[in-house]
């Protein structure tokens, strides 16, 4: 942690998974007391009893935080840590022939996206910055975030945010620089 500096945490169970709820907890205080931002991710959520890994998850983020809103899937805990589910892969049941999409996680990405305190957010975009069904999917829901962002934070931000779609459309659009 301390050679990195990291961003957030996003810690992953599935539904069948054996988690250690006391180790969990220890990694959870740990990253908040180091202003890590913490992320509880239930995955293959149609796999199985997501509820109960859900249940785990915000127990132990009660104990650190206080839940203050609940916004398309995503439980957020004041403005250091989220719980929600997400399905990475199409999940399909033969069996019961039930086939559920893909789903969560551009919502989790977003999530993160306006958890982060201003001065670690341009860090989250460039995380993120190469992938661009999230940026196309999320256009927006980012537009009319972005714009309450700014109102709120101010210029200062705003010259972050700058330096990024700058650095952003030099990396992407621009011809690399020939070496010297």
């Amino acid at each position: 942690m301390k050679k990195t500096n990291p961003l957030c945490l996003i810690y992953c169970a599935s539904p069948g998974s054996f988690l250690k709820l006391d180790q969990l907890s220890w990694l959870i205080e740990t990253c908040m007391k180091s202003k890590i931002f913490v992320c509880l991710v239930c995955t293959n959520k149609y796999a199985g009893n997501q509820a109960a890994v859900v249940a785990d998850f915000k127990s132990m983020l009660s104990k650190c935080s206080n839940e203050t809103r609940d916004e398309d899937g995503i439980i957020y805990y004041d403005d250091v840590a989220l719980c929600t589910t997400v399905n990475n892969i199409e999940y399909v049941d033969t069996f019961l022939k039930v086939k559920q999409p893909k789903e969560g996680v551009n919502e989790l990405i977003y999530g993160i996206m306006v958890s982060l305190k201003p001065d670690l957010l341009v860090g989250w975009c460039y995380a993120i910055e190469g992938n661009d069904s999230f940026w196309n999917l999320m256009k927006q829901k980012l537009t009319v975030a972005f714009g309450e962002f700014i109102r709120q934070h101010g210029t200062d931000i705003a010259k972050s945010f700058l330096d990024f779609a700058l650095a952003f459309v030099r990396h992407k659009y621009l011809p690399a620089a020939a070496p010297k």
